[in-house]
């Protein structure tokens, strides 16, 4: 009897375990939206390291958020709504994205934590972490396979706000970090800190247009001919983006955690174009040409990753597409 107890409890005590780590990752999700708290935050990228003021802030159903590099190249970045405007003072440039670009803290659509256990094992940590003097829950979120990294958060135990969020590699390794050295929670912060602090008038305005595609019977789209399991389309847009020629089309790829954006545009293509493989901290990237068509493959996912969306891309008719 007693040793059927014991595998009872071997089996419960893993589901128990999920489910708490679970729980943990929701409240996170509305607690990066909806809390109002400034601080500090250093955000490491391979060996880069850089240091940021943040303000951020939940009115009237509206998110608001500004951040400042203390350290490294200046710039300023508002983001109100799905707005996001970055200022780049050493260039004299402020670059406008209609696109809603992701805030400082992820953000997981609710139908992702449908299917997020589906490629993930889920574990609530035991051992007690402090992080900016504050007591922290840790969960590690683990990829059950070659298309995906791990990622490690500790969550404010009194808000579930994220103080330190880690990205690790298939080795184990350390690929980016975010981590907040002061955090306060005020009740109120006055709008005047979400305003911008740069005189922008004489600077070069490059705002990024997104539409909708044009489909026309003779146009080619794209699509891809498989996924990695558990990634599908969430977005497919053009763009005019600065120092290319004609539109880019883009088509954005998740499993509600991980991304890979997929870029295409038709155009003489410099020698600088990137060719092959490339890593910037946690951030792979692949490109390559197809016929007239240059290709390039951008993600926080692993080289095996970035290289399938690439070899996997075709394009289709719209007669195709219709079937």
């Amino acid at each position: 009897m007693k040793g059927h107890i014991a595998a009872a409890l071997m089996l419960i005590v893993p589901a128990v375990a999920r489910a708490d780590a679970l729980d943990w990752l929701q409240r996170m999700n509305e607690a990066v939206r909806q809390l109002t708290y400034e601080g500090i935050a250093v955000y490491r990228n391979g060996e880069q390291l850089e240091t940021l003021r943040v303000y951020h802030r939940f009115v009237e159903g509206m998110e608001q958020e500004r951040m400042l590099s203390l350290s490294g190249q200046p710039r300023e970045i508002l983001r109100k709504a799905d707005h996001v405007t970055c200022i780049l003072p050493d260039q004299k440039a402020v670059l406008s994205d209609q696109l809603g670009l992701p805030g400082l803290l992820p953000k997981l659509p609710r139908a992702a934590f449908e299917r997020l256990q589906d490629h993930y094992d889920l574990i609530e940590v035991a051992k007690p972490v402090r992080v900016a003097g504050r007591s922290c829950r840790e969960i590690q979120v683990r990829s059950r396979d070659i298309y995906r990294y791990h990622y490690q958060v500790c969550l404010d135990e009194a808000s579930a706000l994220p103080l330190d969020i880690r990205l690790i590699g298939e080795q184990g390794q350390l690929l980016e970090q975010m981590i907040f050295t002061q955090i306060s929670f005020p009740e109120h912060l006055d709008s005047t800190v979400f305003e911008a602090t740069v005189d922008t008038r004489d600077f070069r305005q490059i705002r990024q247009q997104a539409k909708a595609d044009r489909l026309d019977s003779a146009e080619v789209l794209w699509e891809m001919r498989d996924l990695p399991d558990g990634f599908r389309l969430a977005t497919r847009q053009k763009a005019h983006w600065p120092g290319f020629d004609s539109e880019v089309t883009q088509l954005l790829y998740s499993d509600g955690l991980a991304s890979v954006s997929v870029f295409a545009t038709q155009q003489k293509i410099p020698k600088s174009a990137l060719q092959g493989l490339t890593r910037m901290g946690g951030v792979n990237a692949y490109g390559h040409m197809m016929g007239d068509f240059h290709i390039t493959v951008v993600g926080e996912v692993p080289q095996a990753t970035v290289r399938f969306f690439g070899d996997n891309l075709q394009q289709v008719s719209l007669q195709k597409i219709g079937d």
